[in-house]
């Protein structure tokens, strides 16, 4: 299937408008774990954060920015729920080399509702089934996609990985505004041929 998409092409100096770009988790004892870079342009801000992720998960992120800006506007917080304290042992924080990341090229994406549409009603009639989520259809033609571009062989195996939000699914579960990290990865492992067999 073929999309008509909007792509914006972000250049490589748009990381440095966000501080400790580059910072693995386990440099948070040498690092601050929240880094916060305004720049100025020509025509307003641009206001670039960065959190270590073994501190929070993108829900905490997205909390603390909403409770900043909302005190910025003399508005009162939401409320959060933060436990006291965190045990990590020492050899779980001990990193064995540091991994230089490949140079990647980034695009955002616009997809419209009529792409969706498309994609879902593609999935769908694939699998025979109407529980095909916008999400689930957008993640499968995202890997398809990807696997294509890189020519892989029929017998290769790669994983797809997905951040899932433990807060509700952890038994008991975590208050809905518990702030820390409460991410867990949702992993599948599949092989070239059955997954482009209905391309």
């Amino acid at each position: 299937m073929t999309l008509q998409l909007v792509k914006l092409w972000i250049p490589i100096t748009f990381r440095t408008l966000f501080p400790l770009n580059g910072v693995i988790n386990q440099e948070g004892t040498k690092y601050p774990l929240l880094a916060v870079q305004v720049t100025e342009l020509v025509d307003g801000i641009l206001i670039g954060c960065s959190a270590n992720h073994v501190v929070v998960d993108g829900i905490s992120f997205w909390h603390f920015l909403t409770s900043w800006s909302q005190i910025s506007r003399g508005s009162d917080v939401i409320p959060f729920n933060i436990s006291k304290h965190v045990y990590i042992p020492d050899e779980k924080l001990k990193s064995s080399k540091k991994i230089t990341p490949p140079l990647l090229l980034e695009r955002v994406f616009h997809l419209t509702k009529q792409n969706i549409a498309k994609l879902k009603a593609k999935a769908s009639h694939e699998m025979n089934t109407t529980t095909i989520s916008s999400v689930q259809a957008i993640l499968a033609h995202v890997w398809q996609s990807v696997i294509r571009c890189r020519h892989l062989d029929y017998n290769h195996e790669t994983t797809f990985e997905v951040s899932i939000d433990m807060r509700q699914r952890l038994n008991p579960p975590l208050p809905q505004w518990f702030f820390g990290n409460a991410i867990y990865p949702a992993t599948l492992t599949s092989r070239r041929e059955s997954y482009l067999i209905m391309d």
